[in-house]
């Protein structure tokens, strides 16, 4: 512990009181610091050396009906909101098909973000007060992601770029649920897995929507650098794991935060954050600027491999 302690791993800024010995009293103090530091380093020595663990024993193994992603939702709902219970229970009890199409898109009652290539239906979105469902309703940046892959696709512009090829998506839930990568910091859960199935060919994409904004450290935040490591990791899966398909994996964050925000915050152009797997899909990007990200990340996935 003293060699911890006594070595260059940290460095304590404080003012000068915090660490002055005026008293025995003081030494209470000091000692507290100590400790704080000595947790910091053994968390961080056993993160790391359980992320090298388990990153050594990761496999491939063929998605089932049975994979806990596949989770039913709860619903629930204040008892006094009879009316709200009525309609959702007549939903239910119809066992029609209204509940698995675009028919409840943006229903405030039960809004269903429809996407026929999602690999299971209702997929749900955030619904007000009222109603809290487990696992939880998209967020709205999730819910653009959805969107604006459902309207590509859609559209036919993407016709050529499926030719020969399929394409899936699908939620990767949190809490031991889904797929995670462990870091330094934590457990790292990207909210969606892409495949697109080509030949003897996937690519598994690992897809995050989210704000950067709130980042400090852009280029070492974990989840931006998983964009680099996950190649690593694609390797050594291979070498593990009994299926032999040529699989490639990737990682993308597609950017809910305004451009010119995020411009200003890290001094960095549009290319810059391309370079580390990162696009923009704000209303700016996409309607002013005529940008279209899914187009973009479909090429930079195949591009990949």
């Amino acid at each position: 512990m003293k060699k911890i302690l006594d070595s260059d791993v940290y460095v304590i800024y404080s003012d000068n009181e915090t660490l002055s010995l005026k008293s025995f009293s003081d030494l209470d103090r000091i000692e507290d610091l100590a400790r704080r530091v000595l947790k910091k380093y053994i968390k961080k020595y056993y993160r790391i050396r359980n992320k090298k663990f388990q990153d050594d024993k990761l496999v491939y193994k063929s998605l089932s009906k049975d994979d806990p992603n596949f989770q039913d939702y709860t619903l629930k709902i204040d008892k006094e909101e009879h009316q709200l219970i009525d309609k959702i229970t007549t939903l239910i009890e119809e066992k029609t098909d209204k509940l698995y199409t675009a028919e409840l898109n943006r229903v405030e009652e039960l809004d269903n973000v429809y996407f026929d290539r999602h690999l299971f239906q209702p997929l749900l979105g955030q619904n007000g007060e009222k109603i809290k469902s487990s696992p939880q309703g998209l967020e709205d940046s999730e819910r653009r992601f959805v969107d604006l892959l459902s309207e590509h696709l859609s559209s036919g512009k993407a016709d050529d770029f499926l030719e020969g090829r399929e394409l899936f998506l699908l939620r990767n839930l949190t809490r031991s649920k889904g797929v995670c990568f462990l870091n330094e910091a934590d457990r790292y859960y990207p909210d969606f897995i892409l495949w697109i199935k080509e030949d003897n060919k996937q690519y598994i994409t690992f897809v995050d929507p989210k704000g950067i904004i709130p980042l400090e450290d852009l280029d070492n935040d974990p989840k931006v650098k998983l964009a680099e490591e996950i190649k690593d990791k694609e390797v050594q899966i291979a070498l593990n794991s009994e299926i032999k398909e040529n699989i490639i994996l990737n990682s993308f964050i597609m950017v809910y935060s305004n451009f010119q925000s995020a411009r200003g915050k890290f001094r960095k152009e549009r290319q810059d954050f391309n370079d580390l797997n990162m696009i923009f899909t704000d209303d700016i990007t996409v309607t002013a600027r005529g940008i279209n990200p899914i187009d973009k990340l479909l090429k930079a996935i195949i591009k990949q491999g």
